[in-house]
């Protein structure tokens, strides 16, 4: 199964976009059981960090990330690059 967005943001496979998923959701300290809903780590949720949440819900292809958001999106994974070094 092969996933595209819109602009060319991500086009690939949908496992691609499941493995960014559950790296971001373990940088949380969190993760996601296979076939199940995000556990967040300590300090991540929804209510704090509601751009990863827009990311981590449309994994399960629940509608689409609204343009509004993607700023958002973009700012909160950049404030988890440090996090996911370190998990190398």
């Amino acid at each position: 199964m092969a996933l595209d967005v819109s602009h060319s943001a991500f086009s690939g496979a949908y496992s691609s976009l499941r493995r960014l998923c559950r790296c971001v959701a373990e940088a949380t300290g969190g993760r996601i059981p296979h076939g199940g809903a995000v556990q967040w780590g300590e300090g991540f949720g929804p209510a704090t960090h509601p751009g990863l949440d827009a990311l981590l819900v449309w994994l399960n292809l629940v509608g689409w990330i609204k343009a509004q958001r993607c700023a958002l999106v973009a700012d909160e994974l950049s404030a988890l690059l440090p996090r996911i070094e370190a998990m190398r």
